[in-house]
């Protein structure tokens, strides 16, 4: 973490001159790699429900979890492939996390201690499941 803002900053500016990008944009990048930290599974269930109701534009406490485990993706897709990409063929530890609000159930996929993906019906892979795999 930069102590020196100044220092940060200067060095921002040398890179982004060099790379013909606002040095604001670095700036931010860097504060972004800084901060970023593993998600516990509360935290990305959390962050699925805090997302979903920005998406559906309801409120957080209308959306109820369903299900929320650990789970083993067959694949770096993490149970929800896109057409037309590729991914590689290991296992991938992560979460299903499964909301419901109103009438719609909406699945999140993530890699352990990642962000969340809204993961459409209609491309949802069913992931592994472990013997340890508690609901939360």
């Amino acid at each position: 973490m930069c102590l020196l803002a100044t220092g940060c900053k200067s060095h921002n500016d040398e890179v982004a001159q060099k790379l013909e990008v606002p040095s604001e944009a670095l700036t931010i990048a860097a504060e972004k790699q800084m901060t970023t930290a593993k998600m516990t599974m509360q935290e990305q269930v959390a962050w699925s429900i805090r997302d979903l109701a920005q998406r559906r534009g309801v409120a957080a406490e209308s959306i109820t979890v369903s299900n929320a485990r650990p789970v083993t993706w067959r694949s770096g897709a993490i149970g929800c492939p896109e057409p037309g990409m590729s991914y590689t063929d290991a296992l991938v530890p992560g979460v299903s996390i499964l909301l419901k609000t109103g009438d719609e159930m909406v699945v999140y996929h993530a890699v352990v201690g990642g962000e969340p993906l809204l993961c459409p019906w209609g491309r949802a892979e069913t992931p592994v499941y472990g013997e340890d795999s508690d609901q939360i």
